[in-house]
C-alpha cells in the first residue's frame, strides 16, 4: 500500500501542477511514495492520511491475513498447476511425448 506519487516530469505532475495541486514544485524527498506531494481533490491531507491509515488497518488485520492465507491455501490446493495436480499432468506429458 502507497500513496499515489506525482513524480516530476510525469504526466499526473504536469496536470496536477497545472491545476496547482502540486505542495512544494519538484520536492523529490517527497516523492517516496509513502509521503503525500499534491492536494487532494475533495478532501483534505489529513483526510487522505487517516483513511489511508486505517485501510492499512484493515488489510493487514490479524482477520483479513487470516482470510487471505486460507483463500490462498484452498485455491493452491484446487490448482491444476500445483500440488498433486500438477505432478500428475507431469506424468502424463512425459507419457505422450
Amino acid at each position: 500500500m502507497t500513496f499515489l506519487t506525482a513524480f516530476p516530469g510525469t504526466p499526473l505532475y504536469a496536470r496536477l501542477k497545472n491545476e496547482g495541486r502540486i505542495l512544494r514544485d519538484r520536492a523529490w524527498e517527497l516523492c517516496t511514495l509513502f509521503d503525500i506531494n499534491f492536494q487532494p481533490k475533495n478532501m483534505s491531507l489529513a483526510e487522505l492520511q487517516a483513511g489511508f491509515l486505517g485501510l492499512v488497518k484493515q488489510l493487514y488485520s490479524a482477520e483479513e491475513t487470516h482470510t487471505r492465507r486460507d483463500n490462498f491455501k484452498r485455491m493452491l490446493k484446487t490448482s491444476p498447476h500445483f500440488g498433486q495436480h500438477a505432478k500428475r499432468d507431469d506424468k502424463q506429458l512425459a507419457v505422450q511425448n
